[in-house]
């Protein structure tokens, strides 16, 4: 009546009224059901766009493992049409069947924990790579799913495991090493000593680590080796010679060069 619009269903039902045929029309105010109904057709909106535009393979189970979603990162990924695979509990992309472990994970994430798991993947032309998996809680129509993301983590693990060989050699080189190594950070701090480091100090690994002291040369030179530390640094070689003293308080002669 005051001009304010509203959105209504209208249900029409034949009825007889004083012995003639009349029709009962029965209304009802539908707006605030349909702000709701606008409101959950744009978050499934946002959420297919989000789920299709992903790089990872997207796929979502419910409460029974059944596969309920994928996406076309999955289909590029397992060579499996959408169409092949919803409804399956199998796994598609991963090499091994489903283990006790497997649903085991599906269960932690459906009680609302997030589970993040490496395991061996097939591509469609049958190689074997790496995948890394993470599985998140979420709801979807009112019942609790896990939507995992998957992705190749082949290189990832070849980077790490060059990383690894990297650091056994740089570790082997510099505990095997006569010379006396310290490593510093760009704050001057001590960040690693060898073996001939405590031999010829006197002075402990755990001692030193942390430190900013010049732990051998004489206090008196300390600013002279912090500047040339800036420079070795900046990518510069250095090179000094001063006297030192062990921690017994034994002097000598020492040389010094700077690596960055």
């Amino acid at each position: 009546k005051d001009g304010t619009l509203f959105d209504c269903e209208v249900y029409g039902v034949p009825m007889s009224y004083g012995g003639k045929p009349h029709v009962l029309y029965i209304g009802r105010d539908i707006t605030a059901r349909k702000a709701t109904e606008e409101a959950l057709r744009g978050s499934e909106e946002q959420y297919r766009a989000i789920f299709n535009a992903s790089a990872d393979a997207l796929v979502l189970r419910d409460a029974e493992f059944r596969i309920v979603d994928v996406n076309p990162a999955y289909e590029a990924m397992s060579g499996k049409r959408r169409a092949e695979v919803i409804g399956q509990t199998a796994l598609t992309v991963s090499a091994r069947d489903v283990s006790e472990d497997r649903v085991h994970l599906h269960a932690v994430a459906l009680a609302g924990k997030p589970v993040h798991f490496e395991t061996d993947g097939q591509r469609p032309d049958g190689t074997p790579f790496v995948l890394e998996v993470r599985g998140v809680p979420m709801s979807y129509g009112g019942k609790p799913h896990v939507l995992y993301s998957g992705r190749d983590a082949t290189e990832t693990k070849l980077a790490e495991r060059a990383l690894r060989v990297s650091e056994e050699q740089y570790r082997s080189i510099f505990n095997a090493a006569t010379d006396s190594m310290v490593l510093r950070d760009a704050e001057f701090r001590i960040v690693d000593v060898n073996p001939a480091y405590e031999a010829m100090s006197g002075r402990s690994r755990a001692e030193v680590l942390g430190s900013r002291d010049v732990t051998m040369s004489d206090p008196a030179v300390a600013a002279r080796i912090r500047a040339l530390h800036g420079q070795a640094i900046a990518g510069e070689l250095v090179q000094w010679e001063a006297r030192a003293r062990r921690k017994s308080g034994e002097a000598f002669d020492i040389e010094v060069r700077g690596v960055p």
